[in-house]
């Protein structure tokens, strides 16, 4: 279950009106939510889910971040999500288990689109083919999240 205090205070304001919180390992923010950028979200959530979980949260500007909450459109769009199918698409796509789960927020009067996404139990989770717009997801790759960034699998010494 998505722990509403804690989207409440990732998304607390500073005297400024930007964002207190910034992204990080465990934490993306998105202006809007669209079907077509599920490719781009997919590739989040595997890179949560190899890493130690996190929060797909839609509803935020970039430059600077400010909580404005999502347009009617987007909302529109994040209600209609059918869980199944998205399980189904994840299934497809990945190796292993991917665990989300999803939640429309209304906080401080402006409605916000969240995705929880639990770390693997089994890892990698492991790209099976390409997919979305330009192969956003590539056959083969692993995908991680680096402080605010998800981007493929490095090797560390």
């Amino acid at each position: 279950m998505i722990d509403r205090e804690e989207i409440v205070e990732l998304l607390r304001i500073k005297a400024n009106g930007n964002l207190y919180h910034r992204e990080g390992q465990t934490v993306e923010f998105k202006e809007q939510f669209n079907f077509a950028g599920l490719a781009d979200y997919f590739k989040d959530f595997s890179a949560f889910s190899n890493n130690k979980g996190g929060y797909l949260i839609f509803g935020i500007t970039d430059s600077p971040r400010k909580a404005t909450g999502l347009s009617d459109q987007s909302e529109n769009q994040f209600e209609k999500i059918d869980p199944e199918k998205i399980s189904g698409y994840l299934l497809d796509i990945f190796s292993g288990h991917i665990e989300w789960e999803q939640e429309l927020m209304e906080i401080n009067n402006l409605n916000f689109g969240v995705f929880k996404i639990t770390e693997a139990n089994v890892k990698p989770i492991i790209a099976k083919k390409d997919e979305g717009k330009d192969n956003h997801i590539k056959n083969g790759e692993i995908y991680f999240r680096y402080g605010g960034r998800t981007q493929k699998i490095r090797f560390r010494t």
